[in-house]
């Protein structure tokens, strides 16, 4: 997480901090992104910890955005094979 944040905040993007520690507790000091992937921790539990977490669709705009850049950044490094974070993803043209 924190070489993640670090590159993302070097490159210019903006994360919330706030999300990024909860989604590190969450996650633990240990967890490997790989292992994610390996123990069920598919788009769709994301996106049930985000609404269990933030609320509505409405309410986590932040938190979306925060792990939607964190996914991208993951495969495109190759540090995941999934995409931890499509079922947060908006359908195509909506913008909440």
């Amino acid at each position: 997480m924190q070489r993640s944040q670090e590159q993302l905040t070097d490159q210019g993007t903006r994360l919330d901090p706030t999300v990024v520690l909860l989604l590190g507790t969450r996650l633990g000091s240990t967890t490997r992104l790989d292992a994610l992937e390996r123990s069920g921790h598919d788009p769709a539990a994301v996106a049930t910890w985000v609404r269990s977490t933030w609320g509505s669709a409405d309410t986590s705009g932040d938190a979306r955005h925060t792990l939607t850049t964190l996914a991208d950044h993951w495969l495109a490094s190759g540090w995941t094979t999934t995409d931890l974070a499509a079922a947060l993803r908006l359908p195509e043209g909506r913008i909440t």
